[in-house]
């Protein structure tokens, strides 16, 4: 069935159109339509000075955003977004302006009076900016994100019947606020009254729909709840508060700030810190009712017994060396079991598999019960009760904290197990007995002294070592270094070894046959492998043997090197150096600050000399050419 419009009816279906061309087709359509667009007194679309024309008769001109211009000649105006309230003063002294929606904040706004707005801006009031203890806010519709946090004068508000949600942060470390009324609120922001410590009564209504576990989070001083029909609120409380929920459902959480309680007392969860560094709980019960643990929740205390079974989330726990039993269940993830120095007894419900990391003195305790682990850790301890060495019967230990031990246990040879993938780099350098060392394969380097990308090994005494080449590794300040066994062939276009001119046998694992380097190759290594495979790239000198440098001070570079990287900075003996046949370039501060050379020998014209190649050398030094 067709159905058609006249023209008023089709006026109020243009007040829905979206742009200008929408006018125009239903123009085109047809002919009837015509003076609709002339029939508005306000315009329906945003309009530019161009494009006035097409509503004549529009004597309130709205502005739907804020690209919409202040177009002369009208009556007054109409701003449909929100508008900061020291520009709505402003705006209206030469015209007339209508704004529903004025926002404050003390920051832009100061001067004016924050009740001729209706909207707080973020952080509008944040920081000690208030002037008054107490506000009324009975016509604001919206608050911003931290609209009051930490503002310490703040002790009552009165709210409007219009304003549904209290957002993230509002109220956050309002200590002196001490009673707010809820009951028209409909949505809690995350930690929204987090740190109100003086906050006794609240008031909440029905008709919440959503709010963040954690807007009530630390609140301990809550007394009195007005909360006609409510029977439960999907909010953090605690205990210290819990009491004025009593006929209300809700968690019941014990936080740091709950004074005078212990972990047997009845409760959902237990939040960060909340038991940290207390004393007096070794012969307290956890609580059968708890079924979250946060992170650093018991750290450093000297609880004995942890029983876990109705436990589903617990988080890392750290310096717990007086506890001696645990109980786990098959939800629980424990990720630093290891750290756990003085356990004497490990117990799981449900299952044989604990979810989490162990170290290698446990094993037995575990063999004991037939309990698996994901992984071992070898720790601190684990050097002291194996003395340095790694026990046979741990097959998947995966990293090692333990770098004190091996200087304490000073064996001359260690093999590091398969599996291992983590350790600081210089565990092993403070041990100066140690002759032979060998890396696994699966070895991830760390280095616990730097913060940037290259690690260096270093020993002073090792002798034999065999490592993974890895793009940020190179081996430094090993004198006594002669043999060096790499487990792949990733060795090129970068620099090994510095300060190891005694390195006399490099082999590699697994071998190909017929195996050709492609890449740039340090010279120390191409020194000792050259008449054993083929290489395809330049021979690149990083660093020169000062034992080179004869007694008149004249270096000869090799005949081989193709590249000169920095290899004699400020070396003060050499005076002159005479460069091999196949040097192709000499890179920037190759010779830096040797301030006794007065000639670079053997030179060609094609050498690529990069700019202070040559830096701070001699006073009279120079170049002679061969061509």
């Amino acid at each position: 069935m067709c159905v058609q419009l006249d023209r008023y009816s089709m006026m109020i279906v243009s007040k829905y159109f979206m742009c200008l061309s929408d006018f125009k087709n239903m123009v085109f359509v047809c002919k009837k339509f015509q003076e609709i667009p002339e029939m508005f007194h306000y315009n329906p679309i945003s309009i530019l000075f161009k494009t006035q024309k097409y509503f004549p008769n529009v004597e309130t001109l709205h502005l739907y955003n804020e690209k919409d211009k202040f177009l002369s000649k009208y009556k007054q105006y109409y701003v449909h977004y929100p508008i900061p309230l020291h520009k709505y003063f402003e705006i209206n002294k030469c015209r007339r302006v209508i704004c529903p929606f004025k926002t404050y904040s003390m920051c832009q706004d100061k001067g004016f009076f924050y009740k001729d707005a209706n909207i707080f801006l973020d952080k509008a009031f944040a920081k000690h900016t208030l002037k008054t203890n107490e506000m009324d806010c009975t016509n604001y519709i919206k608050f911003g994100v931290s609209c009051f946090e930490s503002n310490d004068l703040l002790t009552a508000i009165t709210l409007s019947s219009n304003l549904y949600e209290i957002p993230d942060k509002c109220f956050y470390m309002c200590a002196n606020l001490k009673e707010i009324d809820l009951k028209h609120i409909r949505m809690f922001g995350e930690f929204c009254f987090c740190g109100c410590d003086s906050l006794s009564a609240i008031t909440l209504g029905t008709n919440i729909i959503k709010s963040d576990k954690t807007a009530f989070e630390d609140v301990t001083s809550i007394q009195n709840v007005t909360a006609p029909g409510v029977t439960s609120v999907d909010l953090y409380i605690t205990v210290s508060s819990s009491k004025a929920f009593t006929n209300i459902k809700h968690k019941t959480v014990i936080t740091k700030f709950d004074k005078n309680v212990l972990p047997d007392l009845l409760s959902d969860e237990i939040h960060r810190d909340a038991f940290r560094n207390k004393g007096g709980l070794s012969d307290i019960n956890l609580a059968t009712t708890v079924t979250v643990i946060e992170d650093c929740a018991f750290n450093a205390c000297d609880i004995k017994r942890l029983d876990l079974s109705n436990v589903i989330s617990f988080g890392s726990q750290y310096d717990m060396n007086f506890l001696t039993a645990i109980t786990l269940n098959k939800n629980i993830q424990i990720s630093n079991l290891y750290d756990y120095i003085g356990l004497k007894k490990i117990d799981v419900i449900d299952t044989r598999k604990i979810n989490g990391i162990a170290a290698c003195w446990m094993k037995e305790m575990l063999d004991e019960k037939s309990l698996e682990v994901d992984k071992f850790y070898y720790t601190q301890k684990d050097g002291i009760v194996f003395k340095g060495k790694f026990p046979p019967n741990c097959k998947n230990i995966t990293a090692i904290f333990a770098c004190s031990t091996f200087a304490e246990y000073k064996h001359e040879e260690i093999v590091i197990p398969e599996g291992v993938q983590s350790i600081d780099i210089n565990a092993f350098e403070n041990n100066d007995k140690l002759r032979k060392l060998v890396f696994p394969a699966s070895i991830i380097f760390h280095d616990e002294m730097v913060d940037y990308d290259n690690f260096k090994f270093s020993h002073s005494n090792i002798e034999e070592l065999c490592i993974r080449p890895q793009p940020n590794l190179i081996i430094t300040d090993c004198p006594k270094l002669t043999s060096v066994t790499f487990i792949d062939q990733n060795i090129t276009n970068r620099c090994i070894f510095y300060k190891c001119f005694n390195v006399k046998n490099i082999e590699f694992l697994n071998m190909p046959m017929n195996f050709v380097f492609r890449g740039n190759i340090d010279f120390t290594i191409y020194d000792v492998l050259k008449n054993r495979y083929n290489f395809e790239g330049d021979v690149v000198l990083y660093l020169i043997n000062p034992k080179l440098i004869d007694n008149n001070g004249v270096l000869k570079i090799p005949d081989e090197v193709n590249i000169i990287e920095v290899s004699a900075i400020e070396s003060p003996n050499l005076i002159e150096v005479w460069l091999g046949k196949k040097i192709n370039m000499i890179n920037t501060c190759a010779f830096y600050r040797c301030s006794n050379l007065e000639c670079a020998k053997n030179m060609k014209k094609s050498v690529d000399i990069r700019c202070n190649a040559f830096y701070k050398v001699g006073k009279t030094f120079t170049i002679e050419y061969v061509d």
